[in-house]
């Protein structure tokens, strides 16, 4: 197709093989009440960036008919090897239909034909009537259409890798004309379709005779021709079979439809129309996009359909008095505050907004309404916006709503958290292109206001508006001060610790060369794969895509049982990783007080939890020695003490607490070791009685049951054989039915409504639950088997933070790191040992489960050498 016609242009689509592509090739998705949605999302998209980058005159969607076709007539195993869809593809073709009817697209589909033959029947009426033609498919039988005026675009990978043919590019992918393709897939076959071809004709073979009878008609007619005595007998012998092969494989051009290629001009209404619909199946992100494509087709006015506007007009006033605001400040219900590092904008309602520079007024102009109690604050970012105000001695009071969190609440697996994300997503709007920094600092702050409304209703909505403002809100400036704070780290110890590792490094990797019998790039994945499996000839060898061999963490212990050099290797990566990322990297990081800062993510970890970075304080290995040589590093100011106060087990007490299982909740109140108990359970032996091995292997299952490790999981955890890892995990659900049974109740559950909560109400969201990909169905019932205690284990934690918090209001011992489920506070010696015990005590009544929660609680100079009181 000439791309520089002037002919009007027609697009025909042959939905099916568009939605069978997007469902593949969209990750899964799902609304909030379960319904599947991503081949819809995929297609949806797919047919917007047509409409947008093509702007076609007219378009029509083609579908199969459910009904079987001629072809299924003249050939009874026609398709017959195809699996039944996917149920979860199924219900979204008629909920596509509605789609493209709410698009006001037209559709076509009819009884006894598939889409390909309406789409060829379409294609050559609208080509002769003048049109332009793409043919948008992923099925390449749909390239002996091509010819002048007819183009097809064809999706390689779901359905954003497409490429455009023409004649030539036919010619060049298969090496033979449009008007062959069908001749060729009668010779060669097609197993997609259940098609035979000719047994023992391949593709190269099939294009040879093409180029040299043109079609199979001529090469049947003239197979005496033929050189090769076996090809022509082939050829001879099957002479139906491939004439009923071509039949089947020509899309049929002459349908009996009664169908007009029209104008494609949606409307106002129907961009009313198609938002509604998208509405339903929460595609928000497709919203945005219906004006501007709308208004590229020549349909309506933009700025008269949008449903996406920009945000109320805001009034800014750039630093005004400050006396006068101050005085607006002061009759606000509330206060927005968006902080940078030149100055603050402050919003008292979603109308009006200042910005105050701090090159013109001194930052304590508004000290007195920022820390104003009864004046309550909401921002977007909170932690950092409070970490800016503490650098001006300004400490803020009165938090009510943090936007961010409130997003993550709503949505724990959120591609973004940006303020302009959730003006689109709850404001369905979108804040003015503003480039001037105060400017848009001050409409911010006013957007903080628009959402607080709308979001916290949902929050009701969904029940977890406690989690908000008992949890998240009171602990953010706790964080804050936390990250204020740092911990201080021996910067000279972790000198001579890198130079220690070195040494440990070199003396490792001369001992992986004497194993190899000559040197090599150790942490190169490539040349280390090609010593282990093509020159030492190790087993388990599996090369990539790339051809080069996989060395993973899971491969190289496996192969630690059989070789030495596997084991080293191991020892090498832990040593070069331990250098490289804290002997090495930690003392960059401390600042001129002596200490390292690093920053929680509250938004990050989507079951709850907290996670750390710059530096990553929450990945520290404290199994190994090399580990406790790091924490070693993290030391206690001149006159003072670390204190570190852990939860014991503090899952599994959830575990036991949520089942109800009479053996878990004897063991836990009767104090004992439970990972003892369990063994002495399981291996149906008296307590005393239990191996070290033993314990281990209980431990490791009782970890394994609450994240919904697999059998394979388990063998590889437990180095032993699969039958074995399966036979354990039976016997344990064998001794604790009750646990097996709310464990299967939860992933249930979560399946029915699409989430699993917290003891504290808190959600997290499950749409993979309904996946058509197995192994991604799979990882998400592990994940919503292991959400609810990990989820309220950090709730658990977060609380006894905010309680803790309280009590040292007026004492000199504070809080530096929150590490999975320990605490490390910093003490003075002279109170860090009257002081320990209450806060233990804190932590363990902060919240209330059928099992007592326990902690460990020591005190030493450093993280790693502690003395564990009794």
């Amino acid at each position: 197709m000439d791309h520089l016609s002037t002919a009007p242009k027609f697009i025909v689509i042959d939905g099916h093989s568009l939605l069978y592509r997007a469902f593949f090739g969209t990750r899964f998705l799902s609304t909030t009440d379960g319904r599947p949605t991503n081949a819809l999302f995929g297609f949806v998209n797919m047919l917007l960036n047509l409409l947008s980058t093509e702007r076609p005159d007219g378009i029509v969607v083609a579908f199969d008919s459910p009904a079987k076709t001629f072809r299924h007539a003249e050939f009874a195993d026609y398709k017959a090897h195809r699996k039944e869809t996917a149920p979860e593809l199924q219900q979204q073709i008629p909920i596509a239909k509605d789609l493209i009817h709410a698009l006001d697209v037209p559709d076509i589909q009819l009884a006894g034909y598939e889409a390909d033959d309406l789409v060829g029947t379409i294609a050559l009426k609208a080509q002769k009537e003048g049109y332009d033609v793409l043919i948008v498919t992923g099925d390449l039988d749909a390239l002996q259409l091509v010819r002048d005026g007819i183009t097809v675009i064809a999706t390689i990978r779901g359905v954003t890798d497409i490429h455009r043919y023409d004649a030539p590019a036919v010619i060049e992918r298969m090496g033979l004309r449009p008007d062959q393709v069908a001749d060729f897939k009668a010779l060669r076959g097609d197993p997609s379709d259940n098609i035979p071809g000719v047994p023992g004709v391949g593709e190269k073979t099939a294009v040879k005779l093409l180029l040299q009878f043109d079609t199979v008609e001529n090469l049947i007619e003239r197979s005496d021709e033929i050189a090769d005595e076996k090809l022509r007998h082939k050829i001879k012998d099957n002479t139906d079979q491939i004439r009923q092969c071509l039949m089947l494989s020509t899309i049929i051009t002459d349908v009996p439809i009664d169908f007009e290629p029209t104008q494609y001009r949606p409307s106002d209404q129907t961009l009313a129309k198609a938002t509604a619909f998208l509405e339903d199946i929460e595609f928000r992100s497709v919203i945005r996009r219906l004006p501007t494509v709308f208004a590229e087709l020549g349909t309506s006015k933009p700025e008269a359909a949008k449903p996406t506007t920009e945000l109320l007009p805001v009034q800014v006033n750039i630093n005004s008095d400050a006396k006068t605001i101050v005085k607006e400040i002061n009759t606000a219900k509330s206060l927005a505050i968006v902080t940078l590092e030149n100055g603050i904008a402050l919003a008292t309602s979603g109308l009006t907004a200042s910005w105050i520079s701090f090159d013109l007024f001194p930052p304590q102009a508004v000290q007195n309404a920022i820390e104003n109690p009864n004046l309550p604050k909401i921002a977007h970012d909170v932690k950092h916006q409070w970490l800016r105000l503490y650098e001006h001695e300004i400490h803020p009071q009165g938090l009510m709503f943090d936007s961010m969190i409130a997003a993550y609440l709503l949505d724990s697996a959120r591609s973004s958290y940006s303020i302009d994300s959730l003006v689109e997503d709850y404001l369905n709007a979108h804040l003015p292109p503003i480039t001037d920094p105060e400017n848009r600092a001050a409409h911010i702050a006013a957007a903080i206001h628009q959402l607080r409304e709308p979001m916290l209703a949902k929050l009701d909505k969904e029940g977890t508006r406690k989690v908000l403002d008992e949890i998240e809100i009171p602990l953010i400036p706790i964080l804050a001060r936390m990250e204020q704070l740092g911990v201080k780290v021996d910067a000279d110890y972790l000198g001579e610790l890198s130079e220690r590792l070195n040494l440990r490094i070199e003396e490792v990797a001369s001992e992986i060369y004497a194993l190899a019998k000559h040197p090599f790039n150790i942490g190169s994945p490539k040349q280390l794969g090609e010593v282990l499996f093509a020159e030492m000839g190790l087993p388990g060898g599996k090369r990539t895509k790339s051809g080069a061999f996989t060395t993973n963490a899971g491969l190289l212990q496996n192969l630690a049982l059989l070789h030495p050099i596997a084991e080293k290797i191991i020892e090498w990566r832990e040593l070069s990783k331990i250098k490289s990322t804290y002997a090495d990297t930690l003392p960059k990081l401390i600042r001129a007080d002596g200490r390292v800062h690093t920053t929680y993510n509250l938004t990050v970890a989507s079951t709850g939890r907290l996670s750390s970075q710059d530096p990553n304080l929450q990945n520290i290995p404290i199994k190994s020695e090399i580990g406790r040589e790091i924490r070693r590093a993290f030391v206690a100011e001149k006159g003072y003490q670390l204190l570190a106060i852990d939860y014991s087990q503090i899952e599994l007490r959830v575990l036991a607490h949520a089942t109800g299982d009479s053996a878990l909740m004897q063991a836990f109140e009767a104090g004992l070791d439970i990972h003892k108990a369990t063994a002495a359970i399981l291996f149906g032996i008296p307590t005393e009685q239990v191996t070290n091995d033993q314990r281990r292997a209980a431990k490791t299952v009782n970890f394994a049951v609450l994240y919904g490790m697999s059998d394979y999981g388990l063998s590889q955890q437990l180095r032993i054989p699969i039958p074995e890892a399966h036979q354990i995990i039976v016997s344990y659900f064998n001794r604790f039915p009750q646990v097996k049974a709310y464990l299967d109740k939860l992933v249930k559950q979560a399946r029915e409504v699409g989430y699993t909560t917290t003891l504290s109400g808190r959600r997290r969201y499950f749409p993979e639950l309904h996946s058509a990909n197995h192994l991604e169905r799979q990882a998400a019932e592990r994940a919503a088997t292991n959400a609810p205690f990990q989820g309220t284990a950090a709730d658990i934690m977060k609380r006894a933070m905010i309680h803790i918090a309280k009590y040292l209001k007026d004492k000199s011992t504070r809080v530096l790191l929150q590490v999975h489920d320990e605490l490390l506070f910093e003490s003075p010696d002279n109170e860090v040992r009257q002081i320990a015990p209450e806060l233990g005590r804190i932590m363990e009544n902060c919240f209330s489960l059928n099992v007592p929660l326990v902690v460990d609680i020591s005190i030493g100079p450093n993280w790693r050498d502690m003395e564990k009181l009794p």
